[in-house]
């Protein structure tokens, strides 16, 4: 990953995804530019099982995105 997502981008998706139980299509379609659609699908990956989450990537890509996850792990408790 070449930048840093900021946190309240997180926050912001990941509120609208499990609190407001909208889909990742629904996301994608109001999302204003190619960074708001990277942080969609960094919280859409929530949803894949963790043992298949980051297979295919490489070591940091991975790295980065298990730490945006960890981070979102209590949104993703809250959605249930």
């Amino acid at each position: 990953m070449k930048k840093t997502i900021p946190m309240i981008r997180l926050d912001k998706w990941a509120r609208k995804k499990f609190l407001e139980h909208r889909s990742t299509m629904e996301l994608m379609a109001s999302a204003n530019n190619q960074c708001d659609r990277t942080v969609i699908a960094i919280v859409a990956l929530m949803e894949v099982e963790p043992f298949l989450r980051y297979e295919g990537m490489g070591k940091p890509e991975a790295l980065y995105l298990k730490n945006c996850h960890r981070y979102l792990k209590g949104f993703e408790a809250n959605s249930i």
